[in-house]
């Protein structure tokens, strides 16, 4: 998010931006790889269901975006449009 400047982006079109810090994640060094064919799978999903929950706590308050609605609204422009090209 941080690389791809999408707070800068996101707060120019009027959005309240706030960073809640890094996602903490294990270290591979530190872990048992487990299956060849999905390494490390218990630790990319302890990951991702962290970031879920804190995802749907910002939601249950009040803070989400507008663009998650862009299904229900033809109207407001879907995420991606934020990194295409301006026509003049």
């Amino acid at each position: 998010m941080r690389v791809a400047g999408l707070e800068a982006k996101l707060e120019a079109l009027g959005h309240v931006v706030e960073d809640s810090g890094n996602i903490a994640v294990a270290i591979p060094e530190q872990k048992r790889a487990g299956d060849p064919n999905a390494k490390y799978l218990k630790e990319i999903v302890a990951t991702c269901t962290k970031e879920a929950e804190l995802v749907l706590k910002t939601l249950e308050a009040g803070f989400g975006l507008a663009y998650l609605n862009h299904a229900a609204d033809d109207n407001v422009p879907l995420m991606s449009d934020l990194f295409a090209p301006k026509s003049h």
